[in-house]
């Protein structure tokens, strides 16, 4: 730069001498390629320290001296590729801490989103497997525990009963299927264990108990029944039909199940 500054003296003051005009354009293209090699020394440099947005800037302002260069072009290439592949390997870690938390959703979620982006990541294509089955079989197993009386029914029993098998098949099951394995298998006994309940009625009403039995007309009587939602109706000639929604828990029922008809009709 300071030669360049000095041939320029020189120029002024002797326009046609050549050698002056040879020279000042020698440290004149000396002084750009000394500027588009800093401005590609920093790119490298910020994208070693994976400053992408430091190394896309810098690698730009070297394209602006030298538009079109090759060296430019590929430099920006390699800043787009290193920064998608810190941002797959990001992503796949993070998954990966959600697996070992068991919370396969949101591992299955983010391999989806990979996959969406970029369909040929193996790792995201291999692992996406095994997280597909396992926020398959989680979402079966709450569904079960948070709605105990589904396994009432004899299609959900059974539904259940696979759902624990291969919630068992499963190695080296972690803290949360552990847990999810030991209620449902509670859950599934309970369900098949009969509990006593107490009809109290008034010997006048004829009780019904919807697809379980007709219990006739009594004061009292006890029957026993599996877990989950039930329906008792009473008729009477001359009085109102009465209908009792009742739920059995798999626990002894602190009240009986009152069935009387007693408002009389007109």
């Amino acid at each position: 730069q300071k030669a360049r500054a000095e041939y320029r003296k020189a120029v002024d003051l002797d326009p046609s001498h050549q050698r002056a005009a040879r020279s000042l354009a020698s440290a004149g293209s000396e002084v750009t390629a000394s500027v588009f090699r800093g401005h590609m020394s920093r790119g490298f440099a910020a994208l070693e320290a994976q400053d992408y947005d430091g190394a896309r800037s810098a690698f730009r302002e070297a394209g602006r001296i030298r538009p079109g260069d090759n060296a430019v072009n590929q430099a920006l290439a390699q800043v787009d590729n290193r920064e998608s592949a810190d941002r797959v390997g990001q992503a796949l870690r993070s998954a990966a801490d959600l697996e070992a938390k068991e919370q396969w959703a949101e591992a299955l979620s983010i391999y989806e989103s990979l996959l969406a982006q970029d369909p040929s990541l193996t790792d995201a294509k291999v692992r996406l497997i095994p997280a597909r089955v396992r926020t398959d079989l989680d979402r079966r197993l709450t569904g079960y525990i948070d709605e105990p009386l589904r396994l009432s029914s004899e299609a959900d029993y059974r539904a259940a009963q696979s759902a624990l098998q291969d919630a068992r098949g499963i190695p080296n099951p972690g803290q949360r299927l552990s847990g999810q394995i030991a209620e449902l298998d509670s859950l599934l006994k309970l369900a098949n264990s009969p509990v006593d309940v107490v009809f109290r009625s008034d010997n006048q009403t004829h009780v019904v108990l919807f697809r379980v039995a007709d219990l006739g007309r009594f004061d009292q009587v006890s029957v026993k029944l599996r877990p989950g939602r039930y329906v008792a109706a009473g008729t009477r000639s001359g009085y109102r039909d009465v209908r009792i929604e009742f739920t059995v828990t798999g626990e002894a029922m602190e009240e009986p199940v009152v069935v009387r008809c007693e408002e009389p009709i007109g």
